[in-house]
Formats: structure tokens, C-alpha cells, sequence
């Protein structure tokens, strides 16, 4: 179930994202979010490159973003398997976020790219010997210290994380 409320509460979080890093740093991730549901009228959105300097607040709004929006992060742990990565952009234009994104090996990473190619429209395929149906089409939020993705360029919004910026929790 997504999060309700009314304008006066939409209004406290705004307000909230937008104290929390300078320059809206936070609060551009958040419009990216709610503006992911618009891909299903599109028919395309752009993912989002989130970059972080390390101990920036990159987690804490991660996890911040997962409270306020019902958004699921993956971490880097959870992206190692094929399986994993695509069921977790299929079958929803709600968008997902991928943690630690620039720790992942190289092999990983190239793999990674041809689906976040997929899914920035949306794509229907079958994988494996079983041919497992997979509708891929969420927006992907990539988050890590050196997130570079200059194949989507494109196709991604971007931002930074520095702890100069960091307002109040």
C-alpha cells in the first residue's frame, strides 16, 4: 500500500527534504520518486544517478525515501544475481533503488547496463531454460560513491551527496 495523506502533510515532507541537504539535494530524489508513477502514461522515465561522497547521508536518505514512499532499496549484496536484479524492476512503474551500486564487479556492471537500457521504456522478455517472464520497467534509483552509468547519460537525472551540504537530520 502506497502512503496517504493530505496537502498539509505532503507539505511537512517537502519541507523536511528539502532542510535536509542544501540545494535540494534530497528533495530532487524525492520529485524523481513520485514523478516515476508517470511512466506508466509516458511510456518511458528516466533513472536516477545518485552519487554520494562517503558518510554524505546517502543511506540514511535511502532509507528516509523507503519510510516516506514505500520504495524498495536493494543492496549491493542483493544486485550479484540476475534473477534478483530483474524481478526487482519488473512488473511495477514504482520506482526501485539500487545501494552500493558502484561496488559491484565489472562483469555485474555491464550486465546491469543492458537492463537499465530495457528498462527505461518497457520491455517483455523470457530468461533461462524455464523462460521465466519478466516485464521490465521500473525506474532504477543507482546509488553509490562513483556511480558512472555514462551509457544512460541520457537517460538519467543526477545527483550529489556531500556532507557540505547536509542540513539538519
Amino acid at each position: 500500500a502506497f502512503p496517504r495523506g493530505n496537502e498539509a502533510m505532503a507539505r511537512t515532507v517537502i519541507d523536511a527534504y528539502q532542510g535536509t541537504f542544501d540545494e535540494n539535494a534530497a528533495a530532487i530524489p524525492l520529485v524523481w520518486a513520485i514523478g516515476a508513477h508517470l511512466k506508466a502514461v509516458l511510456g518511458f522515465y528516466p533513472h536516477f544517478q545518485m552519487q554520494a561522497e562517503k558518510g554524505a547521508g546517502k543511506s540514511k536518505l535511502l532509507e528516509s525515501m523507503q519510510a516516506t514512499l514505500a520504495f524498495q532499496v536493494l543492496s549491493g549484496q542483493m544486485l550479484k544475481t540476475d534473477h534478483r536484479r530483474r524481478a526487482s524492476v519488473s512488473y511495477t512503474s514504482h520506482p526501485v533503488g539500487w545501494d552500493e551500486f558502484s561496488k559491484l564487479p565489472k562483469t555485474v556492471l555491464s550486465e546491469i547496463d543492458g537492463l537499465l537500457q530495457s528498462t527505461y521504456r518497457f520491455e517483455f522478455t523470457r530468461v533461462g531454460a524455464s523462460l521465466t517472464p519478466y516485464l521490465m520497467c521500473a525506474p532504477v534509483l543507482l546509488a553509490g560513491e562513483e556511480v558512472d552509468v555514462t551509457s544512460l547519460q541520457s537517460k538519467t537525472c543526477r545527483a550529489s551527496l556531500t556532507a557540505a551540504k547536509q542540513g539538519p537530520l
